[in-house]
């Protein structure tokens, strides 16, 4: 999959954990929490992050084109 040309990729858990509402008509994305959520279950495997720092001057908001 070629994801080049993607600004932005949300996956599930991570739309569950930090409560996102994603609109497609109006286009909107909200995202609610700062703090993610717990996932528990039991088919649930935590696996190693490989994710970089954010900088602390990027912060989520509200965006409606």
């Amino acid at each position: 999959m070629n994801i080049d040309n993607y600004d932005l990729i949300l996956g599930t858990p991570f739309m569950y954990q930090h409560q996102v509402t994603l609109g497609l008509n109006p286009a909107t994305l909200v995202v609610q929490s700062n703090e993610a959520l717990p996932i528990k279950g039991e088919q649930v495997t935590k696996l190693a992050s490989r994710a970089t720092d954010i900088l602390e001057n990027h912060r989520c908001h509200r965006y409606v084109p």
